[in-house]
C-alpha cells in the first residue's frame, strides 16, 4: 500500500467506528513504501489524531497535531478541528475556543463547506462542555446546514445526533425525538456504524428519560456491542445502570455506575467520569443501607475528579445539599439547593432546575416552613410542564405515567402532610442527561 491507499482505507475505518483498525494501517507503511509527498504526510497525521481521538488518547492526539498550522488549507482545517476538539476534550476551553474560531473563519473564507459543518460540530461539542449551550445550539444547527448543503450524511447525523443530546437536556424533548430520529435514518443511509451506534444509544437515553423502559432497552441490544468504540462503551454501561436504577435495582445500578466511572477514567474523561460518579452518590444517598462517612468520601472524591473545570454544577450541588440534608444540616442544604436552582436556570437546564427545587422545598419542609415549600414545589411542577407541553398527546401520557413527576404533581394537590408523604413514597430515579447518553465526543466525520 502507498500513502494515499493506507489514508483511504484509514478513513473508511473510522468511518465505521474502528479507531483501532485506523491507527494500525496507518501507522503500518509496508517495506521500501515510497516516502509520502507533504500533504499526503499531512492527511495521515490528520487521520492519526482523529483516530487517537476516537480511542481517547487525547494527549497524543494534541501531539500529533501540533504542526497543522503548516499544512495545506483542507487538511490544515481538518487538523485544527480534530485539535480543538482534542483541547476541549481535556477541559482547555479558551485554547480550544482559539482554535476553532480561527479555523471555522478562515473555512468560510475559503468556501470549504464540508471543512466548516466539521469545524462548527466539533466547536458545539466544545462550548457544550463548557457549558455554554445556547451558543453550541447554535454551531450544531451550523454544522447542520453546512452539511446539508455539501450533502455529507456522516456529519449531518453526528450533528443531528448531539443538538438532540443537548435539546434534551434544555427540555425541549419534542424536537429532540424528532431530531433523533432523523439521525437514525441518515445513519443507517449512510451506512456508517459508529454514527449508527451513537444515535441508537442517545434513542435509548431519550427512551429512559421518558420512562419507555423497553424501547431503551431495545435500541441498546441494536448496539453490536463487540464492535464499539471504548466511548460508547463507557456510555453503554451509563445507560445500563440508569436502566437498573429505573426498574428497582439499586445494588446491580451502584455496580454499574462504578463501571461507568472507571471506563470515562481510563480514557482520560474527568467530566464524565464525574457525573458516573455523582449519580452513584445520588443513587446511595437514596437507599436505605447507605453509610454517612462512605458517602462523604465518594463525593471528595469527586469533587477532586471536577477539580477547576466547574462541570455538572447543578448536579454537584444536588448531591451536596442531599448530604448535607443526610447529615442534619438544613442551612447547608437549602443553600446548596439555591444554588443548583441559580446555576441550572442561568443555564438554561430546566431538568435540574426541577430536581433542585423539589429538593429545596424537601428541605423547607423538613424545618417546618410547609407554605413556602409548597411554592417551591409548585414552581418544580410549572417547570415540569413546560418541558412536556410541547410534546404530542401519546407522548405527554407517557411523560407524566414517570413515578417521580407524578408524585410531584400528586404531592402539589395534596394538603401538607399527605404531600410529605407522596414525596418519600414515590421512586426517585435519577436520569441523566448528558448529552451522547451520559456524555461523549462527538461523532464526527
Amino acid at each position: 500500500h502507498d500513502a494515499e491507499t493506507r489514508w483511504r482505507e484509514a478513513r473508511w475505518h473510522l468511518g465505521a467506528g474502528s479507531p483501532g483498525k485506523a491507527l494500525e494501517i496507518i501507522d503500518g507503511a509496508a517495506s521500501g513504501e515510497a516516502r509520502p509527498d507533504p500533504e499526503s504526510t499531512a492527511q495521515l497525521l490528520a487521520c492519526r489524531g482523529r483516530a487517537l481521538l476516537g480511542l481517547g488518547r487525547y494527549t497524543e492526539a494534541l501531539e500529533v497535531l501540533v504542526g497543522a498550522e503548516g499544512w495545506p488549507l483542507k487538511v490544515r482545517l481538518e487538523g485544527l478541528a480534530y485539535r480543538g476538539l482534542g483541547q476541549g476534550l481535556l477541559g482547555d476551553h479558551r485554547a480550544a475556543r482559539d482554535t476553532l474560531e480561527g479555523a471555522l473563519a478562515e473555512a468560510r473564507r475559503h468556501e470549504v463547506v464540508r471543512l466548516e459543518a466539521l469545524i462548527a460540530s466539533c466547536f458545539a461539542t466544545v462550548l457544550w462542555r463548557a457549558e455554554q449551550l445556547v451558543e453550541a445550539a447554535e454551531h450544531f444547527r451550523g454544522a447542520i446546514a453546512a452539511a446539508e448543503r455539501v450533502g455529507d450524511a456522516g456529519i449531518l447525523s453526528s450533528a443531528q445526533i448531539n443538538l438532540a443530546a443537548l435539546l434534551k437536556v434544555r427540555g425541549e424533548l419534542a424536537p429532540a425525538l424528532e431530531m433523533l430520529e432523523a439521525a437514525v435514518d441518515t445513519a443507517r443511509r449512510s451506512g456508517r456504524r459508529a454514527t449508527l451506534h451513537q444515535a441508537l444509544l442517545n434513542l435509548a437515553n431519550a427512551d429512559l428519560y421518558l420512562g419507555r423502559l423497553e424501547r431503551a432497552r431495545s435500541s441498546m441490544s441494536a448496539v453490536d456491542e463487540a464492535a464499539l468504540t471504548a466511548v460508547a462503551k463507557a456510555q453503554l454501561i451509563g445507560l445500563r445502570a440508569e436502566l437498573a436504577e429505573r426498574e428497582g435495582l439499586p445494588e446491580e445500578a451502584l455496580r454499574l455506575y462504578g463501571e461507568c466511572e472507571s471506563a470515562w477514567s481510563a480514557l482520560g474523561r474527568k467530566r464524565d467520569a464525574a457525573e458516573a460518579a455523582l449519580e452513584g452518590v445520588l443513587l446511595a444517598l437514596r437507599t436505605s443501607t447507605f453509610q454517612l462517612r462512605e458517602v462523604e468520601e465518594r463525593l471528595e472524591a469527586t469533587r477532586r475528579l471536577i477539580g477547576e473545570e466547574g462541570a455538572h454544577e447543578p448536579l454537584l450541588r444536588i448531591a451536596e445539599a442531599r448530604l448535607y440534608l443526610a447529615s442534619g444540616d438544613e442551612a447547608e442544604a437549602e443553600a446548596r439547593c439555591q444554588l443548583a436552582v441559580e446555576i441550572a436556570e442561568t443555564a438554561g437546564q430546566r431538568d435540574w432546575s426541577w430536581r433542585a427545587l423539589e429538593l429545596h422545598a424537601e428541605v423547607l419542609e423538613r424545618t417546618g416552613r410547609a407554605q413556602r415549600a409548597r411554592r417551591v414545589r409548585q414552581r418544580a411542577l410549572e417547570v415540569v410542564e413546560e418541558i412536556g407541553a410541547s410534546l404530542p398527546r401519546d407522548l405527554r401520557e407517557v411523560y407524566w405515567n414517570d413515578s417521580r413527576r407524578r408524585a410531584l404533581r400528586r404531592a402539589t394537590a395534596e394538603p401538607d402532610g399527605v404531600a410529605r408523604a407522596a414525596q418519600r413514597a414515590a421512586v426517585l430515579p435519577f436520569l441523566q442527561t448528558t448529552h451522547a447518553a451520559g456524555t461523549g465526543v462527538a461523532a464526527v466525520s
